[in-house]
């Protein structure tokens, strides 16, 4: 920023919240970070560095918050997509986790892990058995080779069978 290059130093800035991460120190990484948000929080990327930063600090509530900014800034953006639903499936909150899921399987129909937690999310979580169902079937007939492939039929027998909530 000194040199007056502001592009090289948000691309430091992402490179350093790289290495403290693969360094594990999340110390280092969390002033990092706090450093990044003061000179580039309207950055998606770096909003969602702040969200994974907080997932692994177990803090869903600020991982969300850092999430839903950065689906602001950047609304098609899969990995902040799938943060997203993550976090708010931490939080329970599965209305957002199903939007965010819904979007990331539209804009990567061959995302499977997408899929699979968006049919988890449906009838696991939300007690919506058709639609639960339906999304299993679509990743039984989508990814065949899948190794979860093979749990689809007695998770749709599960769905049937349950009691409506």
């Amino acid at each position: 920023l000194d040199a007056g290059d502001k592009e090289a130093a948000y691309t430091q800035a992402l490179r350093a919240l790289e290495l403290a991460r693969e360094g594990g120190d999340l110390e280092q990484g969390g002033e990092i970070l706090r450093r990044a948000l003061e000179l580039f929080g309207d950055r998606a990327a770096i909003q969602l560095e702040a969200g994974e930063y907080w997932m692994r600090r177990n803090d869903s509530r600020a991982a969300q918050t850092a999430l839903l900014k950065a689906q602001a800034l950047d609304p098609d953006n899969p990995l902040v997509l799938l943060e997203l639903a993550r976090a708010s499936a931490a939080l329970e909150e599965y209305d957002t986790a199903v939007v965010s899921l819904r979007r990331l399987v539209q804009l990567e129909p061959g995302n499977a892990d997408a899929l699979w937690e968006l049919a988890e999310t449906y009838g696991d979580k939300l007690g919506m058995a058709g639609k639960g169902s339906a999304a299993y079937r679509d990743f039984e007939r989508l990814f065949p080779a899948d190794p979860r492939a093979a749990e689809v039929a007695a998770r749709i027998k599960a769905l049937e069978t349950a009691p409506a909530p």
